[in-house]
């Protein structure tokens, strides 16, 4: 068995790849770990502006901290925010406290990811 650049070949069979379960960063990234770190949650909140507050509501949202981005977007909802949090509880904290006390937002749609 020889090793070259990050493949194990067999005599006679072709190159292939270290097994994912012979690799320790798989592992952690498998069970949501990051170089020490916990994988953050992520949801995409959907939110509903009365009208001509859209703009007031993106902008609002820029910079808080666990809200990655929010912009203006077209269709049934006004504005759409990503959200990264350590836990569902955070990510209900973050909704509860910095969007739906925000004046002109209506209603809200929290989808959770569920992978990358």
């Amino acid at each position: 068995m020889a090793v070259q650049s990050g493949t194990i070949q067999v005599r006679g069979s072709t190159p292939q790849s270290p097994k994912e379960n012979d690799n320790p960063e798989w592992e952690r990234r498998a069970r949501g770990e990051r170089r020490g770190e916990a994988t953050a949650t992520k949801a995409i909140i959907l939110i509903e502006t009365a009208a001509g507050t859209s703009r007031v509501v993106s902008d609002s949202l820029k910079g808080v901290p666990g809200i990655e981005a929010a912009d203006l977007v077209t269709g049934p909802y006004d504005v759409i925010a990503v959200l990264a949090a350590i836990d569902m509880g955070a990510i209900g904290s973050l909704v509860e406290q910095h969007i739906h006390t925000l004046r002109g937002v209506t209603r809200t749609v929290t989808c959770v990811a569920t992978g990358e």
